[in-house]
């Protein structure tokens, strides 16, 4: 996963954290939710380091998904930390996505959902959405 720790427009704001990966227990988005889970999944993060993507600074962490059996769909949940420079106003974007994954071997398409930095001061959870499409690949 990764986070821009800084806007496309001017600096001011960004995450500056990736603070949790687990199973979201109340997921009631269009798509449906977890299924036929049998307790034995887990979700957790790993890895997580500063870097920079498109020349932005950026937070990234793996999310890895285990113990999951056919049939059954979990939707990850990935809490991020957004920081912000008391006083400021800056403009652009925030970007958050899926850089790749992998499933089984099998290399599924990346996401990525912007969230515009200058449309309030509470900024509410971006997620980023994926689900397996029952033929070997990924649908986000």
């Amino acid at each position: 996963m990764s986070f821009l720790a800084e806007p496309t427009g001017q600096p001011g704001a960004g995450f500056d954290d990736i603070v949790s990966a687990s199973i979201s227990a109340n997921d009631n988005a269009a798509g449906g939710g977890n299924v036929g889970l049998s307790g034995n999944e887990s979700v957790s993060l790993t890895n997580e380091h500063a870097g920079t993507l498109n020349s932005k600074k950026a937070i990234f962490g793996t999310v890895v998904v285990g113990g999951l059996d056919p049939g059954e769909r979990v939707i990850a949940k990935v809490v991020a930390h957004l920081g912000c420079l008391p006083g400021s106003s800056p403009p652009g974007n925030l970007h958050t996505g899926i850089v790749s994954g992998r499933i089984d071997g099998t290399t599924f398409p990346s996401a990525r959902k912007p969230y515009p930095s200058s449309r309030s001061r509470t900024w509410p959870p971006t997620s980023v959405r994926g689900v397996d499409d029952d033929e070997g690949g990924f649908a986000s």
